[in-house]
């Protein structure tokens, strides 16, 4: 069960402190396990819409390109957050590393005179308005989603009159 389960394979990697080449190899193969399994989904969720879903079929193409869409939106999400996961992680190992090279709480050699604390405030609330920002726009996103699903689903039933699930 670990094997297919990152959340499990995470867990044990962190807990045991494990390292090394079959570790990273573990790792990798579960999480693109997981990627496969998704992306198998979609495929089907969309072939059966296809066949099913309007009553007539949607041509071959028509599928293949909401899958090519469906698939470049959640890549392009991806790289979007990827970025900002990664300049967060990046601005707080900087921040990090500053306060290690000055002695923790002693004063810089630009004679800056402020505690620790007066001179993370700053770069600490930039760091966690971004990261609200972040669960923000990813709460925002489910909701319009969901909110554009329930309007798709009451203009089929007004346009064809019932539902189709």
């Amino acid at each position: 069960a670990v094997a297919r389960s990152p959340s499990s394979a995470i867990a044990l990697i962190t807990e045991l402190g494990a390292r090394g080449a079959f570790t990273t190899m573990t790792l990798s193969l579960t999480v693109l396990t997981d990627v496969i399994v998704v992306v198998l989904f979609a495929v089907t969720m969309l072939l059966v819409h296809a066949i099913v879903g309007d009553g007539g079929g949607q041509p071959g193409w028509v599928v293949l390109a909401s899958f090519a869409a469906q698939i470049a939106v959640s890549v392009l999400i991806g790289v979007v957050l990827g970025y900002a996961m990664d300049w967060t992680v990046r601005m707080t190992a900087a921040l990090h590393a500053k306060f290690r090279l000055h002695g923790g709480g002693s004063m810089a050699s630009t004679g800056d005179r402020r505690s620790i604390s007066e001179r993370v405030a700053c770069p600490a609330a930039v760091v966690l308005s971004i990261q609200v920002a972040i669960v923000l726009a990813e709460s925002m996103l489910m909701q319009l989603t969901g909110f554009g699903i329930f309007e798709s689903e009451q203009w089929e039933e007004k346009t064809w009159g019932g539902t189709f699930h």
